[in-house]
């Protein structure tokens, strides 16, 4: 009854969807690949589950993405052959794959390497059986396959399977703070990764002698100060060496907690003095002025808080 063929075309569409109805869809008149038919016969499909009717709808990536969500939702390999896109291909396969934890599957991925890979390891983690990594190729494919599985077994004796160094340090950092074991740490090769796991195990375990396993200065001062922010405690600051290191760990503490009191762990005077005064100015607190002795400091304490102005 509609005069305008546009209107009409889109009048018959929501109406084949409504009904789900493909009969419907093929009165439409517009054929092309934007118009309302590919709409009705792609919602028509997957209301109905239909995967013949996908092959009606116009535009390779709306057909093939047709295919792959009736494929997905019957969990049928099968219909993933009648798609021509590669990647939607290789991700039908790979999502029936993985559900079915059928390998077999995965390999039906064609040029599409790294995904059929990625489709065996999801398999291996999934099963956490590292023996289906041995399916991959050598390399790293293989040694992130056995990573994956690691993690979820929580096995460090897998990790030292893996060839490549900085895959094997990341799976014994991963199991390691997972664990809270620091032995494990020991065994990761680069300096650099071991006392990030040290400084991660510290920091997860709120416990500052962790961090006396980090050789490196700046990272050991890193992971005690992180710690006292943390804890908003100075408890921990106190092993670090020299002064200024430990004025700001007690500084960044007592900011954290408000609490100027934990300036007390600097043994220096004057950079004692500076931790309150500029805990005052952080806090707004012009009572933590109080603290400093020399009447001077105090007086140029108050009047910095007023400002807002903290001390270099």
């Amino acid at each position: 009854m509609i005069e305008d063929e546009e209107d009409g075309d889109y009048c018959l569409s929501h109406v084949g969807i409504a009904m789900l109805d493909s009969s419907i869809c093929e009165k439409i008149k517009d054929k092309t690949s934007n118009g309302p038919i590919g709409a009705c016969y792609l919602r028509v499909a997957q209301g109905t589950k239909n995967e013949d009717l996908c092959a009606k709808v116009p535009g390779d990536t709306t057909r093939a993405n047709c295919f792959s969500g009736i494929a997905i939702e019957k969990n049928d390999e099968n219909i993933c052959s009648k798609i021509e896109r590669p990647s939607i291909s290789a991700n039908c396969y790979s999502k029936i794959a993985v559900s079915k934890n059928d390998v077999d599957i995965c390999k039906k991925i064609k040029d599409r390497d790294s995904k059929r890979d990625s489709c065996i390891a999801d398999i291996a983690e999934k099963m956490k059986d590292e023996t289906i990594c041995l399916q991959l190729e050598e390399g790293r494919a293989r040694d992130n396959c056995y990573k994956d599985v690691a993690l979820q077994i929580d096995g460090d004796l897998l990790c030292e399977k893996i060839a490549n160094e900085s895959i094997r340090n990341s799976c014994l950092s991963g199991i390691a703070v997972k664990r809270l074991d620091i032995y494990i740490c020991a065994k990761i090769e680069d300096q650099g990764d071991r006392e990030n796991c040290y400084s991660n195990i510290a920091l997860e375990k709120s416990d500052p002698s962790t961090c006396k396993h980090i050789d490196f200065d700046f990272s050991k001062k890193l992971c005690l100060s992180s710690i006292a922010r943390k804890e908003k405690s100075s408890a921990g600051c106190i092993l670090l060496d020299d002064n200024d290191s430990r004025y700001d760990c007690a500084y960044g503490a007592a900011l954290a907690a408000k609490d100027a009191s934990m300036c007390e762990v600097i043994e220096k005077k004057g950079t004692k003095d500076k931790c309150f005064n500029n805990v005052a100015v952080s806090t707004k607190d012009i009572a933590v002025c109080v603290n400093i002795s020399d009447p001077k400091e105090k007086s140029e304490c108050e009047r910095s808080t007023e400002f807002t102005v903290l001390q270099k």
